[in-house]
């Protein structure tokens, strides 16, 4: 019994796979009435690749998220393997009040070799109040420089997305392995 709960606890904290619990992360809200972006919907196929943004309502159509699928991104749905011909429903929906989405179907794997990359811009409506009075952080700036996108791996577990980063003030970025639930945050 205790050999596997070493094993299950050392799974969860390999090095350089930091995993951390919602209340862990300072999450990036929205400013308080910023207009809510609507999700969106697409097919997606091995064929073609294809680019999907995700705007706020608002005069100026400010973008959200962008999501760009390569050709040849689908590996597989439910544990099933797709080829070159397949295609899949794929459906993106903003967290609401916060930076982040759900990507569904959640058991779509991406190939290695050609992930989806997707952006969140926040230059605009992010709350970076959130991190005033951080123990973590000195300046909103500090905190905005740590943000990544996160994934969730398991019932309130998170890791960094691959090949996330920070532009500062303005976004991030990482490129997708699965489907599933991310969000915009930094440790607390």
């Amino acid at each position: 019994m205790l050999i596997g709960l070493l094993a299950a606890c050392e799974q969860v904290t390999s090095v350089g796979d930091l995993t951390l619990s919602t209340a862990e992360l300072l999450i990036l809200p929205q400013q308080v009435g910023t207009p809510a972006p609507s999700g969106g919907s697409l097919w997606v196929t091995n064929a073609l690749g294809i680019t999907k943004v995700i705007t706020h309502p608002d005069p100026t159509l400010t973008s959200y998220l962008e999501i760009d699928i390569r050709a040849g991104a689908l590996a597989s749905l439910a544990g099933q393997t797709l080829g070159p011909d397949d295609s899949v429903f794929v459906a993106v929906s903003p967290r609401s009040g916060a930076y982040g989405f759900i990507l569904t179907p959640a058991d779509l794997d991406f190939t290695d070799a050609f992930r989806p990359s997707v952006t969140l811009f926040f230059a605009r409506y992010g709350d970076f109040s959130v991190a005033d009075g951080s123990a973590t952080y000195s300046s909103r700036d500090a905190y905005a420089a740590a943000l990544d996108l996160w994934e969730e791996i398991g019932i309130d577990r998170w890791r960094t997305a691959a090949e996330s980063r920070s532009s500062g003030t303005d976004q991030v970025s990482a490129s997708l392995e699965t489907g599933g639930d991310f969000l915009v945050a930094a440790p607390r």
